[in-house]
């Protein structure tokens, strides 16, 4: 976001109160400094104070973090900005204002980006596992690329269960009924896989409780060590990005239900 030798000033430059826009002001009001110095452009006492990092954070936040376009396999921003270039997006008077008070102090332009198609989908061995005839080729650089994680009987995880039929009964917490399976990423109906987590709170995101729920969590340990394949580990594959076997899975992990197919093959393979 900073270009390294970029100098930045510590003074408050702008505050919430300068904006017109609700999206900048918001923003602004979450990441903004909160005292009661006057401030410099519209001399509010109240507004969230800015300096020049913060304006940088939130131009990046709001332009081109806010402006991201998902495809099938990846995503990209619309909007970019940086202090090369002019700005030249057409936007409303009001936001058109507020980019102005931007401009003036950290002299940046917003413009609209053109991403590298990489960023888009466009990677080898993403091409390859989307590809049925090449899939199980790249399956067998994934499992020798990433980490073995070990499990043994004194490592605890959970599963989490909403509105259980008998809270009591163990086959609440194992893996999906046959009726349910092949609706997840990695089951299917000829292997069925439970889903748990050595983390709490990613059981219940998991499970997307509402407060009317009624939960019951179950702490499992494994009756004997179980060998896990560590997908959330960067790989270091010293590739482009074009060829990057970590941004293809990132990207798989990352796409919607039209990916499983994928995931159930590796999971078969596994």
């Amino acid at each position: 976001m900073l270009k390294k030798g970029y100098t930045i000033s510590k003074k408050n430059s702008l505050c919430s109160d300068c904006f017109q826009d609700e999206g900048l002001k918001l923003h602004s009001l979450k990441i903004g400094i909160n005292n009661k110095e006057r401030c410099d452009n519209c001399h509010s006492m109240s507004g969230y104070k800015l300096n020049d990092e913060l304006l940088w954070k939130l131009s990046y936040d709001f332009f081109v973090k806010g402006t991201l376009h998902k495809v099938d396999y990846g995503a990209a921003p619309v909007i970019q900005c940086n202090d090369k270039r002019e700005t030249e997006i057409t936007v409303s008077l009001k936001l058109s204002k507020d980019i102005n008070l931007i401009e003036k102090i950290i002299k940046i332009g917003f413009f609209y980006y053109g991403p590298r198609l990489w960023m888009l989908g466009e990677i080898e061995p993403l091409k390859e596992l989307i590809n049925k005839k090449t899939r199980n080729n790249i399956i067998q650089k994934i499992i020798q690329a990433y980490p073995i994680k070990t499990l043994c009987q004194n490592d605890k995880f959970y599963r989490l269960r909403i509105n259980p039929i008998k809270e009591s009964n163990h086959d609440e917490y194992d893996s999906p009924p046959k009726e349910f399976l092949k609706s997840g990423r990695f089951d299917s109906k000829k292997l069925p896989i439970l889903y748990a987590s050595q983390d709490v709170e990613v059981c219940i995101h998991e499970c997307r409780v509402t407060v009317e729920d009624e939960l019951y969590l179950a702490t499992l340990v494994p009756s004997k060590t179980l060998k896990l394949l560590d997908l959330t580990e960067i790989v270091e594959d010293n590739e482009s990005e074009f060829e990057s076997l970590d941004l293809a899975i990132h990207m798989l992990f990352y796409a919607g239900k039209y990916s499983y197919n994928i995931s159930r093959n590796i999971a078969k393979v596994l």
